[in-house]
């Protein structure tokens, strides 16, 4: 499916790739684009059950990504940045990874369960998958280009 904003390619029979165009819910973003709330709230969350139901497993991959950079910046608008890491959290078990972009700078985390976005923490604590963000080629701001091979 390729649509305005996201798509989902699958990869092998077992892997899915999700991409979310999130310069539509980019924090500093000051244009409106149609459809916006419905990638994040809707589509999204709608691909991770399916692929839930059918056994897959997803990378997910978006150029801005959600959460707070490494200056603890806010990326996302809250009401994008939330549901996000709600689905993120709901359909843990799926997600393989994510790969990131938007800074100038590379850096591997991973998300834990508890203190995320103003959700309730769960019962049990847990961490899961890692989000790798991929430097950007050009320099910016005093940062050296980057470049990564796999």
């Amino acid at each position: 499916l390729l649509a305005a904003g996201y798509y989902r390619a699958d990869i092998t029979s077992q892997v899915t790739l999700l991409y979310i165009i999130s310069m539509y819910v980019d924090a500093e973003a000051t244009e409106t684009h149609d459809g916006e709330a419905d990638i994040i709230s809707n589509w999204f969350p709608y691909q991770l059950q399916l692929a839930r139901a059918e056994g897959r497993k997803v990378l997910i991959m978006d150029h801005v990504y959600a959460g707070a950079s490494g200056k603890n910046e806010v990326m996302w608008v809250e009401d994008a940045n939330t549901q996000y890491f709600k689905n993120l959290r709901d359909y843990h078990d799926v997600v393989i990874m994510e790969v990131v972009g938007h800074e100038h700078y590379s850096d591997l985390r991973y998300h834990s369960s508890n203190n995320v976005a103003g959700l309730p923490d769960p019962a049990v604590k847990f961490d899961f998958h890692n989000i790798l963000v991929s430097p950007g080629v050009t320099p910016y701001d005093g940062s050296n280009p980057g470049v990564t091979y796999f």
